[in-house]
């Protein structure tokens, strides 16, 4: 097993680290600290709890599609000799590859699945019910929701850029939430913040129209039921949709300051390809703190931030047309296979964790399309080669393959680093 070389970092950097291994280790064997019983109603205030000196919780998206969207095209596929998710075996409706999956996310320190969840499409949604909540050792773990927000009004767009909460989207939007709530909120798996059951919304940067009455209307209708919902929106990114559904660059704090707390999915952008290649030299990160400070300023503090971290990107083979650059996994050349992991929580998320949100999320367990995913894979051969004509049209030249739990093998790496939240916001 290769693990990433040991870091240096400087004393103030020691100090401002934190991590969420130490606290998912302890909350795997007996149960989170933020998980109530299923019986447990939520208290009246909208307010966020205070979970100052917790360590917080490390999440990781995790998506039902397979083996389907294993035929959109995963870079694994092309790789010489060829590596990734066997279709025989990631069978999203099948409870051996989530109870698989909850091991192996476990046993690095991952305490929650964050569940991918149409409004358009439930025979992905049923394989929640049929595979993963059938998982024997489901209770090793806990889950939350991620809802496809750009899906509600109809079928998903790729690339859209504006989801107008139209009366017919609203009630839509009530109605899946409702939904989620009957379906998933009872189990004492899912996940809470203080008593309050989380949701992740993707791609509310998108939204326009009667965003507010949209949110108040779930908010109301959930609180009905008795929960006082955690909603988790993800606004951040280089560009989003102002309210009269232009694409702007300034944080839209009317929408932003409606949710719990503000995240986003994926910082990679095709459109800066300067900000592509080995992070040690793009810029990346630092772009990335740096737009993380412009919504703490924006919204002055107002909305904790849940931090995301990604091991690499390559969207190659399930995009090949659009020739997108590609972000390798090592930090550095010559670095190890999760060393932007590993930088990522060093320069990003640790710093970045909010006391009221104590959440770092993963992006992502199995996304094997964008080539996210961190979930392992049979060891094989590291290659820069792939198969296209030259070679190197998928890779880019860019080694892949290799130890097939390097990426877990970080984060056991950082959990044995022993290092803490801290007791008050990063400013």
């Amino acid at each position: 097993m290769t693990r990433p070389a040991p870091r240096e970092r400087s004393a103030h950097a020691r100090l401002a680290l934190l991590l969420v291994v130490l606290f998912v280790a302890s909350a795997c064997r007996g149960g989170a600290p933020a998980a109530v019983p299923s019986g447990t109603r939520d208290p009246a205030s909208p307010t966020p709890s205070s979970t100052t000196n917790r360590l917080p919780l490390l999440g990781a998206y995790y998506y039902s599609w397979y083996p389907d969207n294993l035929a959109a095209g995963s870079l694994g596929s092309h790789l010489v000799p060829p590596a990734g998710p066997d279709p025989a075996t990631e069978i999203s409706a099948d409870p051996a590859t989530a109870e698989r999956s909850i091991a192996q996310a476990a046993s690095a320190g991952i305490n929650f699945f964050a569940l991918d969840w149409w409004p358009n499409r439930p025979e992905l949604d049923q394989r929640i019910d049929t595979g993963f909540l059938q998982a024997s050792n489901l209770s090793s773990i806990h889950f939350a929701v991620m809802y496809e927000t750009q899906a509600v009004g109809g079928p998903a767009v790729p690339y859209q850029v504006d989801t107008p909460m139209t009366p017919a989207a609203k009630a839509a939007l009530v109605a899946n939430m409702v939904s989620i709530a009957k379906d998933y909120f009872a189990n004492p798996q899912y996940l809470r913040i203080g008593g309050r059951p989380v949701l992740f919304w993707y791609l509310t940067r998108t939204m326009t129209g009667d965003v507010a009455g949209a949110v108040q209307a779930v908010r109301s209708a959930l609180s009905a039921l008795g929960y006082n919902v955690f909603l988790v929106g993800d606004e951040i990114f280089w560009r989003v949709t102002d309210a009269a559904g232009a694409t702007v660059t300034a944080p839209q704090v009317w929408r932003a300051k409606l949710f719990d707390a503000l995240t986003w999915y994926n910082l990679y952008d095709a459109n800066q390809p300067s900000l592509a290649g080995y992070a040690s030299s793009s810029g990346y990160l630092p772009a990335i703190n740096g737009l993380i400070s412009t919504y703490k300023t924006a919204l002055g503090g107002s909305v904790p931030i849940v931090p995301d971290v990604i091991p690499g990107y390559n969207d190659r083979a399930t995009r090949p047309t659009e020739h997108h650059p590609a972000i390798p996994r090592e930090y550095s050349p010559g670095a190890p296979d999760g060393s932007l992991l590993q930088q990522m929580f060093d320069q990003v998320a640790l710093p970045n964790v909010d006391p009221r949100a104590p959440i770092v999320m993963i992006t992502s367990w199995n996304e094997w399309n964008e080539q996210t995913a961190i979930e392992p894979v049979s060891s094989t051969a590291t290659t820069t080669t792939d198969d296209s004509p030259s070679g190197t049209a998928y890779t880019q030249g860019y080694p892949y393959g290799g130890p097939g739990d390097a990426l877990l093998a970080t984060l056991r790496q950082l959990a044995e680093g022993g290092l803490r939240a801290p007791a008050s916001p990063s400013p």
